[in-house]
């Protein structure tokens, strides 16, 4: 799972192996552990399938994200490529969060000799894809 954030969203981005196990009920976690930071000094993202509405909350340095089971079919779809949602603070109307799951397309450019990543499993992009991106 590829994580985006910003003070005011979060964007997942999911492979096909990762879009199954949602379909299975299996939860999905990324972590990230900055070295030599202390133990226990991580950043952990737990995307929870099942509920019945997609809601975002947090607790300490974990961010609980519940995908309802009509957005894991809806993000099944084969025309699908990710589900949006937006939330808004209890009490406090300006301050909306966007989150969204999306399915993982390869990059249409290539990536700079710098990058150390592995290649990652992605879908196929849809048609026009790359028509859109330029």
């Amino acid at each position: 799972m590829k994580v985006r954030w910003t003070s005011g969203s979060l964007r997942l981005r999911i492979s096909p192996t990762e879009l199954a196990s949602l379909e299975r009920g299996e939860p999905l976690e990324e972590r990230m552990r900055v070295p030599g930071a202390p133990v226990g000094s991580s950043w952990t993202i737990l995307l929870l399938p099942g509920g019945k509405v997609s809601e975002i909350s947090a607790s300490g340095s974990v961010v609980l994200f519940d995908i309802s089971r009509a957005d894991v079919e809806q993000l099944a779809e084969p025309a699908s490529e990710g589900i949006y949602c937006q939330q808004v603070a209890a009490g406090d109307s300006r301050e909306e969060f966007s989150f969204y799951v999306e399915k993982d397309f390869p990059c249409v450019h290539p990536r700079p000799s710098e990058v150390n990543e592995p290649d990652s499993e992605t879908f196929a992009p849809p048609v026009g894809f790359e028509e859109r991106k330029a």
